[in-house]
């Protein structure tokens, strides 16, 4: 719900609908087996300082989120720039008309990078 409530207020902050712009959804995960959902972003950082949670795949690829600036990210209020650079695999939300993930990519390989240089190149 917290992603959903913040996703809605930038995509009308970035005017989504009718420009060619991607908003990159911070992405984390954890090594337990059982975790709470953080409720809040301040829950969320707690979590992240306490050791629970971790940004998506920091300690396997860490250069496929880096571009998200997880530092500026701790303190953004609003939404910012971030600028594309190889091996960049975010998740991101976009307006229906951008080119769709080509669904036979299956596994792994390369697969998010290859769409992400396709929306960044147009």
């Amino acid at each position: 719900y917290l992603f959903f409530v913040f996703a809605r207020k930038s995509v009308i902050q970035l005017d989504l609908a009718n420009t060619k712009k991607a908003l990159i959804v911070p992405a984390f995960e954890t090594l337990r087996y059982r975790l709470s959902f953080p409720k809040s972003k301040a829950e969320l950082l707690s979590m992240l300082d306490m050791g629970t949670l971790f940004t998506f795949r920091y300690h396997v690829w860490t250069k496929g989120h880096a571009p998200t600036n997880f530092a500026k990210w701790r303190t953004a209020t609003t939404p910012y720039r971030v600028e594309w650079e190889a091996d960049f695999e975010p998740y991101v939300v976009v307006r229906k008309d951008c080119p769709e993930y080509d669904r036979r990519f299956v596994g792994f390989g390369w697969n998010k990078v290859a769409h992400i240089m396709e929306l960044d190149a147009q």
